[in-house]
């Protein structure tokens, strides 16, 4: 009986804990820009197109320190090559507005929403949204007098 209760608390001390710690956007902050791209099953082909933006400049996402989570009504996935699913509503729960099939979010270094908006997201309207903010123009100035090239 002890180990039945045991392992009812065990288990619903997993369930309740591990989902959120593992979608905490939190331990981003300051390190990462976060781009969620938010999706259901009526919105696929968007996301597939989205997607493919992405993979076609890897490189100027990881310079402007790009983060990408894939945000199902029911479950999320971290990076853009990633298969791995993982089960939980509470990104989807947290960022969703309204019944929109697909939605883009950038979220800043310092966590807040930067830039959302509900069609494809062009590589180019991201990275001069990105651009234009204060810490990568100072970022883009000191690469500049060190010589080094940037984006």
């Amino acid at each position: 009986m002890k180990t039945h209760i045991l392992l009812l608390v065990i288990a619903s001390f997993l369930n309740t804990t591990l989902p959120m710690a593992a979608q905490d956007l939190s331990s981003h902050e300051w390190k990462d820009r976060l781009l969620l791209v938010l999706t259901t099953e009526n919105s696929e082909d968007l996301y597939k197109e989205q997607m493919e933006l992405f993979k076609d400049d890897i490189d100027g996402l990881e310079e402007r320190k790009l983060v990408v989570y894939s945000v199902m009504p029911e479950q999320y996935k971290k990076g853009i090559q990633c298969e791995k699913w993982i089960e939980s509503t509470s990104l989807n729960d947290q960022y969703r507005k309204g019944d929109k099939g697909f939605e883009i979010i950038l979220l800043g270094l310092d966590g807040r929403v930067k830039l959302r908006q509900s069609e494809v997201l062009s590589i180019e309207k991201l990275f001069r949204t990105i651009d234009a903010m204060p810490m990568r123009r100072n970022k883009m100035r000191n690469k500049e007098k060190s010589g080094i090239e940037h984006r």
